[in-house]
């Protein structure tokens, strides 16, 4: 996706840990390359829960829903 097409409060689905899931843009880093997303549903890795994670733009699975 075209980084100029992402806003903060897009609602995008991606892959993140391996796992398909929807989320929000909340923030992008300085130089607009990653994009930090706050998932729909938090997502368990270990012991860990993540509820935001960040991800690249040119990641071929971030889609804009």
């Amino acid at each position: 996706m075209a980084q100029n097409d992402m806003k903060i409060g897009t609602k995008v689905s991606c892959i993140y840990l391996g796992l398909q899931t929807n989320g929000i843009i909340i923030e992008f880093n300085p130089n607009k390359s990653n994009a930090n997303i706050k998932f729909d549903e938090p997502i368990s890795w270990g012991n860990d829960l993540h509820d935001t994670g960040w991800v690249e733009l040119s990641n071929p699975y971030l889609k804009k829903l």
